[in-house]
């Protein structure tokens, strides 16, 4: 897996929620879903009975490191989640408003 990369996606959730994670796009470099070095890379997921998106950009350090956004996405309305993963850091935009930004230190080879 490349250490660079960059990943758009738009999202529009309606009004249901569910009890359970629901998996919106999994990416991953080995045979595990979880959490070894490239298992998530990147993976975005819905938090259970929420609209708040669990943002992962797995690394050998930390193969489920969540780069964190508190804020749900609005109900009905696109959403445009851009992930842009660097040797050494990676950010997390919603509309290209940045959302988060951590640094990576682990994912250096």
């Amino acid at each position: 897996v490349p250490l660079d990369y960059e990943v758009t996606i738009d999202i529009i959730p309606d009004n249901t929620v569910v009890a359970t994670w629901s998996s919106i796009l999994h990416v991953q470099a080995t045979p595990t879903g979880c959490c070894d070095g490239g298992s998530r890379v990147p993976a975005i997921f819905m938090y259970p009975n929420s609209h708040r998106l669990h943002i992962i950009d797995g690394h050998d350090g930390n193969g489920n490191d969540e780069c964190p956004i508190t804020d749900p996405l609005p109900v009905g309305v696109p959403t445009t989640v851009r992930i842009v993963a660097e040797a050494d850091q990676v950010s997390v935009y919603y509309n290209d408003t940045l959302k988060c930004r951590e640094s990576r230190i682990d994912r250096v080879v």
